[in-house]
């Protein structure tokens, strides 16, 4: 019966996790719309060279079909390892989407993404690491592994997803 359990859990979540590319495109488009506000609060350590809209635009479609690959993978096959990266993915967004809260509760106004992040994001997080793992209470191991991979992504991501969006830009500026 327990198997039965975690097993309809899993299949919830990724069920759940086919909204996880909408998500991030929302989320994305709210930061895009107020670019130069989020590029303000956001992005003043960056290299210069990365700050651009365009390549921002770049990054979070790159960040967004990844996204989806990462979504359509954990849901086509239920391998234990990907589900643990889909659900360390959820918990990076969660983190992302508590960044912006706290950048506006700082700055006393809402930056960009904040609103996605109560509206959209909170809720979606909740549903899918919260309601569809009830193993995670019994066994603290998997909750703080989850956390700390989540932790790790957010930069790692970020990084990533601006290198990325340079390069399609510098290519696509040779032409």
């Amino acid at each position: 019966m327990a198997g039965t359990t975690r097993s309809t859990s899993v299949m919830t979540f990724a069920r759940l996790m086919l909204f996880f590319p909408i998500i991030v495109a929302l989320h994305n488009a709210d930061e895009i719309r107020g670019y130069d506000e989020f590029a303000a609060a956001f992005h003043r350590r960056l290299n210069p060279r990365l700050r651009s809209r365009r390549i921002f635009v770049v990054a979070a479609w790159v960040i967004t079909a990844a996204a989806a690959l990462l979504a359509f993978a954990n849901y086509a096959y239920s391998i234990p390892a990907l589900q643990f990266v889909a659900r360390s993915a959820v918990g990076a967004l969660l983190i992302n989407a508590l960044g912006h809260c706290v950048i506006s509760v700082v700055k006393h106004r809402l930056v960009p993404g904040t609103a996605t992040a109560l509206v959209i994001v909170f809720p979606y997080s909740a549903l899918a690491l919260l309601g569809t793992h009830s193993d995670l209470a019994a066994n603290a191991y998997p909750l703080l592994a989850c956390a700390a991979l989540a932790a790790l992504m957010v930069p790692v991501a970020t990084i990533a997803s601006l290198l990325i969006g340079y390069a399609i830009v510098t290519v696509y500026n040779r032409r």
